[in-house]
């Protein structure tokens, strides 16, 4: 484990995606030094430590290796790569008074506006128990991926739950880890489904879903909901969960209890790195960041900038970058790593092709 950032609060939560969306916007300097000025104004220096502020602040978290990561069970065969992948932390925390002055002073640091990183009404322990499910969820789907590229049998493939989301109906009925056997009648053998059978239907109408949790089969109604497309504004209809292939391969992550999704590139190429003969990364220090989908496409984070100082701090040559986080990363003054976007995992592969033994 390389050294990173040191938590100083005990409700700080150490994870690789923090936001309740991909990438929300840090919260205006100016703003925050206004609300600073009238608290230190109104003269409440001491009592200023204790003020609950509506802000979190991001800052560079711990660097790990993601090849370190990788469990292989006896029987199959792995190869030791000579180089690193980088795996990049975020660190969340709340800020009294003088903690959010340090921040905004700080250019390794942004502020965020509570509300736009987590789910109205959400705990701290259900916020840490969905960052959770949502890396355990991306660890299943580097597995699937990285066996798959390889032609290696990752065992049976089903669909699971890996977080509900708390203000939707489905949070009465559906828990995190349900298997997902049939939607409509239909068997869940694609993660194209569920986006099928929900086609042409409206919030409020129900679906039926048979589920197996804790091995006993059931038939469960949920009510449909809707939300608003973050990029494009528009209206979908949601079950209200978010699902993905549990595979069974004779590998795993220990992810260290980190949680959300944006190590999951990272850990499909340390798959296919320490599963592979050769050493895709030609002895360089790679870093990398960005959510791993079904579809192999990877997606964008939250603390692209944290994670750009880190990864420059470690050493690494290049860093990985999600094409939708790519513009904020180049906001990030560098000296010497070179930064390069990638939307899928083929074109993160094509890059290591193109690099020449360090």
């Amino acid at each position: 484990m390389r050294p990173g950032i040191v938590d100083r609060a005990s409700c700080a939560f150490v994870a690789d995606t923090l936001s309740a969306v991909n990438h929300p916007s840090a919260a205006p300097r100016w703003t925050i030094a206004f609300v600073i000025g009238l608290l230190l104004t109104a003269g409440a220096a001491t009592g200023a430590w204790a003020v609950d502020l509506p802000y979190v602040g991001w800052s560079p978290g711990p660097i790990s290796e993601a090849i370190d990561a990788v469990v292989i069970e006896e029987g199959l065969e792995s190869f030791t790569p000579e180089g690193e992948l980088l795996v990049l932390t975020v660190v969340s925390q709340p800020l009294n008074t003088f903690e959010l002055l340090v921040a905004v002073l700080d250019p390794a640091v942004d502020v965020y506006d509570r509300a736009a990183v987590r789910i109205e009404g959400e705990t701290d322990e259900e916020y840490r128990t969905r960052q959770l499910g949502l890396m355990d969820g991306a660890v299943q789907r580097a597995l699937a991926i990285a066996f798959d590229r390889l032609g290696l049998d990752p065992g049976d493939t089903r669909f699971r739950v890996e977080s509900v989301l708390g203000q939707y109906p489905a949070a009465a009925v559906l828990e995190p880890g349900d298997f997902v056997l049939e939607v409509e009648g239909v068997p869940m053998d694609s993660i194209d489904v569920i986006r099928q059978e929900l086609d042409g239907r409206q919030p409020g109408e129900v679906v039926t879903l048979v589920i197996e949790r804790d091995a006993v089969v059931q038939e469960l109604e949920v009510e449909l909901a809707e939300t608003t497309d973050d990029d494009t504004g528009e209206k979908r209809t949601i079950v209200g969960i978010t699902i993905g292939p549990f595979v069974d391969p004779p590998a795993d992550i220990d992810t260290n209890n980190v949680g959300g999704p944006s190590a999951g590139m990272m850990y499909t190429l340390a798959l296919i790195d320490l599963l592979s003969e050769g050493d895709l990364t030609r002895g360089h220090v790679i870093a990398g960041t960005g959510t791993i989908e079904a579809d192999a496409s990877v997606g964008g984070i939250g603390g692209i900038r944290q994670k750009v100082v880190a990864a420059e701090a470690a050493g690494a040559s290049h860093m990985l970058v999600p094409r939708s986080n790519y513009d904020e990363a180049l906001t990030v003054d560098r000296r010497t790593i070179e930064l390069v976007p990638v939307a899928t995992i083929d074109e993160a592969l094509a890059f290591f092709e193109t690099l020449e033994s360090a």
